[in-house]
């Protein structure tokens, strides 16, 4: 694809990202290629970084970057995600309202002030074992896909899956780290998962995931959740 048509989905996700932000009673507004989101300090930058166009339509992978002021700093944060449609613009619609209707309520849960109550915290070693890391985690929505997706939902409610990895993802080299995980079960069986700590493949949970069963019965399942760690050395 030519590097126009990329310039031409960006803005277009960085207007669909404003937009976004106001409908769910956010100040934002654009500045440039950055959109100011009128909240925690907090200013959005869209990427499209890949797109895919076929007869059956199109795949969008759009990446975002988040700044904030957070001690005395400028922390950020970075994900990303896949949005499918009948056309580029489609499928980068669906990606913005993954990530605004998802990916950020846990990170204007943990930036608000005062920090809304996290649902986990915890404390854990450094990897070197020389100090201790005092570490709070926010939980966004809990997307959930499927035929079964009641037994699924209750599987994953009883059995939160952050449980078994939050802890290391307190060490994301950052105070703040942001982390989507996903998982899919096709209706050929077939199972894949997607772990992403700070923009970048995170190996600790999707070790975990690949080990998880889904509900018993044929048909496509999924679910996704996004977080917000806070961590500090004590």
């Amino acid at each position: 694809m030519e590097s126009t048509r990329f310039a031409e989905l960006s803005e277009f996700a960085q207007q669909t990202v404003q937009m976004a932000g106001r409908t769910m009673g956010l100040s934002a507004g654009g500045r440039g290629e950055v959109v100011d989101l009128g909240v925690a300090g907090l200013v959005a930058r869209p990427v499209i970084l890949n797109v895919e166009e076929q007869k059956a339509g199109a795949r969008v992978t759009l990446g975002i970057e988040l700044t904030a002021p957070h001690c005395l700093r400028v922390e950020t944060l970075r994900n990303s995600v896949t949005g499918v449609g009948r056309s580029p613009e489609e499928a980068v619609l669906q990606g913005v309202q993954v990530l605004m209707e998802s990916g950020l309520p846990p990170v204007l849960a943990g930036l608000a002030e005062p920090p809304a109550t996290p649902r986990w915290s915890g404390q854990t070693s450094t990897p070197d074992g020389a100090g201790q890391v005092a570490w709070e985690a926010y939980d966004g929505p809990l997307e959930v896909l499927g035929k079964e997706r009641a037994r699924l939902l209750a599987q994953l409610t009883e059995s939160p899956p952050f449980a078994v990895y939050g802890s290391a993802a307190a060490f994301g080299e950052r105070p703040l780290a942001w982390l989507q995980t996903s998982m899919v079960r096709g209706d050929d069986g077939s199972v894949s998962c997607n772990c992403v700590l700070n923009g970048r493949p995170w190996g600790e949970a999707w070790r975990y995931l690949r080990q998880m069963r889904f509900p018993e019965g044929g048909g496509l399942l999924f679910f996704r959740q996004f977080h917000l760690i806070r961590a500090r050395l004590l």
